[in-house]
């Protein structure tokens, strides 16, 4: 019986063994099976037919929508506006990686994981906030107002009052920081977004207005000692 167990055991090796090398031989050079890129399946592909598939059907960059709302105001912009771009042959080298960037017991566990549960890796994207912020920067052109102190000017006799001006300013870092959160969860999003108000130190100078013109009313006096 004894010997019966370790044949057994044996031969179970064996065929593991077996099936293990044959395993590696099929998939040397390919994308392990089971394994996608945001949805996309690309097992049993070559890194490079991997990234050419990547390109075609991963479309957030170009088709997904980032929504800024601003009092009835809005804008929509891809995330490619936005800075966001696919890396595909970034992201068909991780794929490929998977299961073999390990030792032998954890490569085997993740490829026979990926086999039988699949596994969904993010594809690689490149994030160039430069081009956020001249989005930003742009809808700050359309958004921001600056503070204006109210003022008493003269015309002759005539008091005109100019009043003052609350200012508006958009909070570029906040919205940065949204944004990218939802980008590189390849998310679409609506984004309120956040306005700082500025105060003028004079907002009204109508009191001030009417002192003027309470002195201007009255005749003027001069006086000399002596």
């Amino acid at each position: 019986l004894i010997t019966s167990a370790i044949l057994g055991i044996g031969v179970f090796f064996a065929a593991f063994l077996v099936i293990t090398l044959v395993f590696q031989v099929w998939f040397a050079g390919r994308i392990f099976p089971g394994v996608s890129i945001a949805g996309v399946p690309i097992g049993g592909l070559s890194p490079q037919q991997a990234a050419i598939k990547i390109t075609t059907d991963v479309q957030y960059p170009q088709k997904g929508q980032i929504l800024f709302q601003d009092h009835g105001k809005s804008w929509v912009a891809t995330p490619a506006e936005l800075g966001l771009f696919l890396d595909p042959e970034g992201s068909a080298k991780a794929a490929y990686a998977l299961g073999r960037n390990s030792n032998l017991f954890a490569n085997l566990i993740q490829q026979f994981g990926s086999l039988y549960y699949g596994r969904t890796i993010s594809p690689v994207m490149i994030y160039d906030q430069r081009v956020t912020t001249m989005y930003l920067e742009n809808i700050a052109a359309q958004t921001d107002l600056p503070a204006v102190e109210a003022s008493i000017q003269l015309n002759g006799t005539d008091v005109i009052v100019k009043p003052g001006q609350t200012g508006r300013v958009l909070d570029k870092y906040t919205a940065m920081a949204t944004i990218g959160i939802y980008i590189q969860n390849l998310q679409n999003a609506v984004i309120p977004l956040k306005i700082d108000v500025v105060k003028p130190a004079i907002l009204d100078a109508s009191q001030q207005a009417d002192i003027a013109r309470k002195i201007l009313s009255q005749p003027l006096v001069i006086s000399l000692p002596n």
